[in-house]
């Protein structure tokens, strides 16, 4: 039988310095691009705004999948990012939104909002119409296109205006 000892208190660290250690050892510099752009508050905020311009109920329903799908276009294996442009890091933010479900009603509106702010910190204007931003959320929710088709589609449907 093992017994678990507490970690001597030298060999602690605050998370602060965890993460810091976790970045030098993925090889990340504060200047790399693999950083959230889009907060857990500026998020519920672009709900909040969704829900108040186009209607609908107001609330998260499930926190720990909002998060999920936040932390989701950073996502990779050590220093091998899952997702290697904007367009995939803002499609895997929107289809995440879209599929988990996270808030209680306006999911795809707030995922396309998430979508096109993401895009735009990262230098990107969304030009597509309203009507092709309905056909893709209700596409993405429904799995008839894929997350590289939805990629593609944002790439094809944005602007580059400048470094963010």
């Amino acid at each position: 039988m093992s017994t678990s000892s507490p970690m001597p208190r030298s060999l602690r660290l605050p998370p602060a310095s965890r993460t810091g250690i976790a970045r030098h050892c993925l090889g990340l510099q504060s200047s790399d691009p693999l950083r959230p752009l889009l907060s857990l508050a500026q998020l519920v905020f672009l709900h909040t705004v969704a829900v108040a311009e186009f209607g609908g109920s107001e609330g998260i329903r499930d926190r720990g999948l909002l998060e999920s799908a936040l932390a989701r276009p950073l996502s990779g294996f050590g220093a091998v990012s899952s997702y290697t442009t904007p367009f995939s890091r803002a499609a895997a933010l929107m289809e995440g939104l879209i599929q988990n479900h996270d808030f209680v009603d306006g999911n795809k509106r707030t995922a396309v909002m998430a979508a096109a702010f993401w895009l735009e910190k990262d230098g990107y204007i969304l030009t597509a119409s309203q009507d092709l931003l309905v056909e893709t959320a209700l596409a993405v929710a429904s799995h008839r296109l894929s997350l590289d088709d939805l990629a593609s589609r944002l790439e094809e449907n944005a602007a580059y205006v400048q470094e963010a």
